[in-house]
């Protein structure tokens, strides 16, 4: 009986995670839309700058995916660098410049190789982890190359100060330290953070 109980509470508790990560990943998503169609207006019409609105489009997902999985998609993360890569293929067409295409294929190539050395070599950035920064780099590339590196440092900064706070807490609880924290989320904070405060290349 005790066995049964324990167990609903713990179904319990898994629910409630789920539930808090949708509605994290409703208004992280919606500050994100509001906040990159206001500086895609800002910029212009070119359709370079609509490159980090799919990656806004995709947060709820991959979001919700890692709070409550620990793990993001490959599904998710091949439809959001596809769809980004549309984007920046048809804006490099339409306007005939192909340097930011280049520039962002080339910062999501080096971010790729970055996230699997640290995967390879250090175990606390996962695959996914890997394959998101790879988009970050796709999606903020074409207007700078320093702003997908700014935003994964973001990134990995803002999960930093997530480690010490809950590490603070669990001593203040008494409870074993959380060994492990999502980074899919605290990366596409980092990614808002950088697109909006990117210079233009």
């Amino acid at each position: 009986m005790a066995g049964k109980r324990e167990e609903q509470q713990s179904a319990t508790r898994r629910d409630r995670r789920r539930r808090n990560a949708a509605a994290l990943a409703a208004v992280c998503t919606a500050t994100a839309w509001a906040a990159i169609t206001a500086l895609v207006a800002r910029r212009g019409a070119e359709l370079t700058h609509a490159a980090p609105l799919v990656l806004a489009a995709a947060s709820p997902r991959l979001i919700c995916s890692d709070l409550t999985e620990q793990r993001l998609r490959n599904g998710d993360l091949v439809v959001t660098y596809t769809g980004t890569l549309c984007v920046i293929t048809a804006a490099a067409v339409s306007q005939a410049s192909p340097g930011p295409f280049v520039r962002a294929v080339a910062v999501s190539l080096a971010l790729l190789t970055a996230g699997a050395a640290l995967t390879l070599t250090t175990g606390q950035f996962g695959g996914g982890d890997t394959k998101l920064a790879a988009v970050i780099g796709l999606a903020l590339g074409p207007d700078a190359w320093a702003a997908p590196v700014v935003a994964v440092l973001y990134g990995f900064v803002l999960a930093a100060g997530a480690v010490a706070v809950r590490a603070c807490a669990a001593k203040a609880r008494r409870t074993p330290r959380p060994t492990t924290i999502p980074m899919g989320p605290f990366l596409l904070a980092g990614a808002l953070t950088a697109s909006l405060t990117a210079r233009p290349a």
